[in-house]
């Protein structure tokens, strides 16, 4: 964890800077190439190739970029009042290696920039919140042997540095480009891996990934300000921020502050540095007596320390502990010893204690528990609450003693990576001279709340990055969300299945693709460790759209829905789209994820009956079917496919 909170106390320093670009109209004494421009990158295939940077004032810039066979191509251009350059260089067919060179003509012993091992082949953005950031390294399904066989060197990964600004940047922050072998891969992410293995194996073409991510960020974030003036809700805060930024600035300057603060306290080790906290005789008498597991209601704060002592009348040959939830940063000891570390990340079900930490006798167990994310931790679930060793069971729940009094509180800290364009502005504007074949987007969890707004929301950005990009037609596809929260038996409103709708919406826009993961969530871990069948249901939506390959794509979509009759029974036969092969189910014989109603709002669960390349939907329970749903529910059991094994397209019908 010391890893993860480094990481924040960077972003906390990182975020004090908030110009434009510090560098913009201050003059610069050497060449200097955008950061994306680094040993081993990848250019865009069959586009002009977009090359920029700076240099002192009146400065004559050339960029070479060498071929095969002695052969290359040139342009010159001259830096502007700002020393700012940018050219253009003829579209290339992929290739390489190759080598970049550019050139400050105008410095008496020119001056130049060597990039090396350059590719020509495919590059696509992976952007959107955590499910897209989430590497392959933290523990998704088969993550060992994908790093192990990951030896393929055309295949590149440069991820951008967490950054927000609420004013447009030039440049971003970053570690360089890396090159796909077993040493780096498990630090990739692990949707974007998995589609680009499937593009480069299947096209024998180098393929760049560019990662712009950043966990728990919504659509708005990540979309231009003046895009955002056009969007309903979002036109306030937007024309805020761009005519009043320094009142922003301040709030933004001194939160970062309180962030440092805060990740230095969640880092530091004085708490229990001595070992007095975790001794057996440390007295805790005048500590809180708490009920565990933590309920909704009744959230721990700020540091919170957890002590809990027990007896067992063996020692233990095999044990594990089994909390069923740690929010969200934890270390566990045991008799003094550090047994476990939980980080963000994590979502253990059972955690192996070391062999010879317990014993005969009295034991003492120790946590230390932290939500970075709000401060609120939560521990436990009912029924999974316990030490497990060898044949038997010994319950945890009850009384604990507790105190966040140990440490100093946590500052309450604002998210402004959150607010409207901050991470456009800081992650995706700076890149946007760079030619892209398309983007992969993972996204929408944090605006489940905002669901109403998010049709709207997600088709600005879409239409705004191909404008930033001036691509009008650039392939754009994305991730609906996963199945989540625990599964209910009967139907319920769900707005989880309305942001699903919204992201469906979005189809409407050309060159788009939607890959359906209804039937890979989790319901208690928001991130599914299943990326695999994401990657690869994305690469099939972009193999048809950007590639324009007949492939079958999509799983099964509604087209259309009317009242019928089958053996007498009453219900709504619907036709689809998609259904290459026919309609199928999987795990069960028969369909499951459907509901009709009368009336609005009172659905029943319903049967349902594959007729040929139809749905026959009914109930005993409704007499005029009007309204029916597919899958539409946080957690659905929906089980609906065609015969390439895509799952069906949740869904909310009203008959006229």
């Amino acid at each position: 964890m010391k890893i993860v909170y480094l990481v924040f106390l960077m972003l906390s320093i990182n975020n004090l800077t908030y110009a434009d670009d510090f560098m913009k109209n201050k003059p610069v004494e050497t060449l200097k190439v955008a950061e994306i421009f680094a040993d081993h990158m990848v250019l865009q295939r069959n586009q002009a190739i977009n090359v920029w940077g700076k240099a002192p004032k009146t400065s004559d810039i050339k960029v070479i970029l060498s071929l095969s066979n002695n052969n290359y191509v040139s342009a010159k251009t001259s830096t502007d009042n700002n020393g700012q350059w940018q050219l253009n260089l003829p579209p290339q067919i992929a290739g390489g290696p190759y080598q970049l060179v550019i050139e400050n003509l105008s410095d008496e012993s020119v001056e130049s920039t060597v990039i090396n091992d350059v590719m020509i082949g495919d590059i696509w953005l992976a952007s959107g919140q955590s499910n897209m950031e989430w590497k392959l390294a933290w523990q998704v399904n088969n993550w060992q042997e994908e790093v192990a066989n990951s030896d393929l060197p055309h295949i590149r990964f440069f991820e951008i540095n967490n950054n927000f600004s609420i004013t447009p940047k030039t440049d971003i922050e970053a570690t360089g480009w890396r090159v796909a072998n077993p040493k780096v891969t498990g630090d990739f992410s692990a949707v974007a891996w998995h589609f680009a293995k499937r593009l480069h194996l299947e096209k024998n073409i180098p393929v760049a990934i560019i990662d712009s991510t950043w966990g728990g960020t919504p659509a708005e974030a990540w979309t231009s300000l003046p895009a955002l003036q056009q969007v309903e809700g979002y036109q306030t805060i937007a024309s805020d921020l761009l005519n009043n930024p320094l009142p922003w600035q301040q709030k933004i300057k001194d939160n970062a502050l309180l962030e440092k603060k805060k990740y230095a306290l969640i880092a530091s080790e004085k708490g229990y540095a001595n070992g007095k906290i975790l001794a057996a005789d440390y007295d805790d008498s005048t500590w809180q007596k708490v009920q565990l597991p933590t309920k909704e209601n009744k959230p721990l704060s700020d540091i919170a320390w957890l002590r809990k002592k027990f007896e067992l009348d063996t020692t233990p040959q095999e044990a594990v502990l089994n909390f069923g939830e740690l929010r969200q940063l934890a270390k566990i000891f045991i008799n003094g010893e550090l047994a476990y570390e939980k980080g963000w990340q994590d979502f253990p079900d059972n955690i192996k204690i070391p062999k010879q930490l317990l014993k005969q006798g009295n034991n003492t167990l120790v946590i230390r528990l932290i939500n970075d994310w709000d401060n609120q931790a939560f521990i436990g679930k009912t029924d999974q609450f316990s030490l497990n060793y060898d044949d038997r069971i010994l319950e945890l729940s009850g009384n604990w003693r507790y105190s966040n009094d140990i440490e100093a509180k946590l500052p309450k800290i604002t998210r402004f990576s959150w607010v409207s364009g901050a991470l456009f502005n800081a992650m995706i504007k700076p890149i946007t001279p760079m030619p892209i074949k398309g983007v992969i987007w993972y996204q929408g969890e944090s605006n489940v709340g905002q669901w109403s707004l998010y049709a709207e929301l997600f088709q600005a950005l879409i239409k705004d990055w191909r404008q930033q990009w001036h691509q009008t037609d650039l392939p754009f596809m994305f991730v609906q969300l996963s199945s989540f929260l625990p599964r209910k038996d009967k139907p319920v409103e769900s707005d989880w299945a309305q942001l699903r709708a919204a992201q469906t919406a979005a189809l409407a826009l050309k060159n788009t693709g939607m890959a359906v993961t209804l039937d890979i969530g989790n319901a208690k871990d928001i991130h599914p460790r299943n990326k695999q069948d994401v990657g690869e249901r994305l690469w099939l939506a972009a193999k048809h759209v950007a590639y324009g390959e007949q492939v079958a794509y999509s799983g099964p979509m509604m087209k259309a829905v009317k009242p019928t009759t089958i053996a007498g029974k009453s219900g709504l036969l619907i036709s689809y789209f998609h259904h290459e092969g026919g309609l199928k189910t999987k795990l069960e014989n028969h369909i499951k994820g459907f509901a009709l109603a009368e009336h609005a709002g009172n659905y029943v669960n319903a049967k349902a009956e594959i007729q040929g390349d139809t749905i026959f939907v009914y109930s005993d329970k409704i007499e005029n079917p009007r309204f029916v749903r597919y899958g539409w529910a946080d957690n659905s059991d929906a089980n609906l496919y065609n015969s390439a094994d895509l799952p069906a397209v949740p869904f909310q019908y009203q008959q006229p």
